[in-house]
């Protein structure tokens, strides 16, 4: 379980969320999948209390689970309430410094509250626990995001084709690397990128604004 709910952290939080809740419909679901299940409903439909409250549950119920914090974590996150999110990653990785979704949501804590260096430093761990290589992806484009909000364009490109290397159908990871180009002046080869972020994900308003932009801009 660990890796779909992995998937319900990092860039497309309800891309993910609609992958794992189908993931967790055709498998038997253990106690903390269905509290899973049921926060991401909730925060798929508002109400942010209740998946609150259903994660304090969790935790109240398993406070030696990583996964409860974890989940307590990512509620905090989406409530924009990041350092109470970091609080919860911390107390999970007290005693579980392997988890790579609490390094994750560290990482995503971080890197909202600015502290930019600290955020690459817990998506670099994020990688090295992977279990996958979606998993390492999406850390590895996490640290070039990182990267990039700290005005790091040009490590930001390397990141972000070591991440593409372990997975080339990430949408965001091109995304990213097309802005991070562009930062560059290299123009051409950052239209490439959003491109084929596009032809990923034909949904993504985000890559076809950035697009846009850059072919007026050009």
């Amino acid at each position: 379980m660990l890796q779909r709910r992995l998937a319900t952290v990092g860039i497309a939080l309800s891309l993910g969320l609609l992958a794992w809740t189908a993931c967790l419909a055709q498998e038997p679901q253990s106690k903390m999948d269905e509290l899973w299940s049921k926060a991401a409903t909730q925060i798929r439909e508002g109400d942010r209390d209740g998946a609150l409250a259903t994660a304090k549950q969790a935790v109240a119920a398993n406070a030696d689970d990583p996964d409860a914090w974890w989940l307590l974590s990512w509620v905090h996150g989406q409530r924009g309430e990041y350092g109470e999110s970091e609080a919860a990653c911390r107390e999970g990785l007290r005693n579980h410094p392997d988890h790579p979704g609490l390094h994750s949501d560290m990482g995503l804590a971080l890197l909202y509250q600015s502290r930019f260096d600290e955020a690459i430093a817990a998506f670099r761990l994020a990688a090295q626990h992977a279990k996958d290589d979606a998993s390492k992806c999406l850390a590895r484009t996490n640290v070039g995001w990182a990267l990039l909000k700290a005005g790091k364009p040009e490590e930001a490109v390397a990141e972000l084709n070591e991440a593409i290397a372990v997975k080339q159908d990430v949408a965001f990871s091109h995304e990213l690397l097309g802005e991070a180009l562009w930062a560059l002046g290299r123009k051409e080869e950052a239209l490439v990128e959003y491109r084929r972020a596009i032809e990923l994900d034909a949904t993504s308003a985000q890559a076809r604004n950035k697009l846009g932009l850059a072919l007026y801009l050009e």
